[in-house]
């Protein structure tokens, strides 16, 4: 094989690879929607097992009253029921990857029952992942209440 075919060859594998980044890039995007998806279903249904695995052991999550808990902190309080998620209904999403961290922020209508009352927050939020051994976890929610208009 001559330098001008081996060439080529190197710059036609080159561009099928280019061509097939943005659909590799959407499918890591679906793959990461899809577990925080998982993610909002785990905590409605208070499933600590799939929580266990979805939450990093490093995880800092901030509630939008400033509170902020860790993993096990995070699970307690679910468990306990002090803090009961109804439905989380994101909004307004996207995503952004960087390397094996991905980014979500956008906006969530959620409706808690605390202390024996139901409230619906307004909320916008960042949502942040870490791919370890093959798999999303979640390693930081920060939320802040939308005022009322």
């Amino acid at each position: 094989m001559n330098f001008s075919t081996h060439l080529l060859r190197h710059f036609f594998m080159f561009s099928i690879w280019l061509l097939a980044l943005p659909a590799l890039a959407q499918k890591t995007e679906d793959e990461l929607l899809q577990t925080q998806v998982r993610r909002f279903e785990a905590m409605i249904e208070n499933d600590q097992t799939e929580l266990e695995q979805l939450l990093a052991s490093d995880l800092v999550y901030t509630h939008s009253n400033a509170v902020v808990e860790n993993k096990q902190e995070f699970l307690a309080t679910l468990k306990s029921q002090k803090l009961i998620y109804r439905s989380v209904q994101p909004d307004e999403v996207k995503v952004r990857l960087l390397g094996s961290v991905g980014i979500i922020t956008g906006r969530a209508d959620v409706v808690v029952e605390q202390e024996g009352k139901t409230n619906t927050l307004h909320l916008r939020f960042m949502d942040v992942y870490a791919k370890r051994k093959g798999h999303w976890q979640q390693v930081s929610w920060q939320s802040t209440r939308i005022p009322e208009q």
